[in-house]
């Protein structure tokens, strides 16, 4: 439980409060081994191959983010999926 002193009303306490649950929310780097990215790997080949709706977990800046769509090209030399 949250109680709040005469300085609750402030707006920069609205902020820390703010920052304090984004600061909850971040995540350390995700590392990956070699199965993991084997996996990876097949996953998105057989959805290219299928043509079916694939969803990745993009790590970025302490924070997952999610992108759902189809694969038609796999770059490997600028680690790029198109």
């Amino acid at each position: 439980m949250l109680l709040c002193s005469s300085n609750c009303n402030r707006p920069e306490h609205g902020q820390s409060l703010k920052d304090a649950l984004v600061d909850e929310h971040r995540i350390k780097q995700p590392i990956l081994d070699e199965q993991e990215l084997e996996a990876i790997g097949r996953t998105i080949s057989e959805a290219m191959e299928f043509n079916t709706p694939v969803t990745f977990n993009l790590f970025n800046n302490s924070f997952v983010q999610q992108l759902t769509g189809t694969t038609r090209y796999i770059n490997n030399l600028n680690s790029q999926i198109i």
